[in-house]
């Protein structure tokens, strides 16, 4: 996706492309790609989960995740936010 993203930003515009995946700009670029991250570290926790032996501590894996996932939902809202006013 991302790769894709930066193919249409600086080579060439795709034309059969769902509005989801179309990239305008490269603010628009960094919030696919944060929402990305925010998909794999959801993925690597449900996969710790599922592979938990019981020893390892969870809990605090969970709520770093958690406070990493809040930060950059924060970040994506305060950028598309200013994005509305400006326009």
């Amino acid at each position: 996706m991302i790769a894709l993203g930066l193919y249409e930003l600086f080579i060439h515009k795709i034309s059969n492309l769902p509005d989801w995946l179309q990239i305008r700009n490269i603010d628009e670029l960094k919030a696919m790609l944060i929402k990305l991250v925010k998909v794999v570290i959801g993925i690597s926790f449900t996969g710790r989960i599922v592979t938990w032996d019981g020893n390892n501590d969870l809990l605090g894996y969970g709520v770093g995740l958690g406070a990493v996932i809040a930060a950059l939902s924060f970040f994506l809202r305060v950028k598309i936010k200013e994005e509305k006013e400006t326009k």
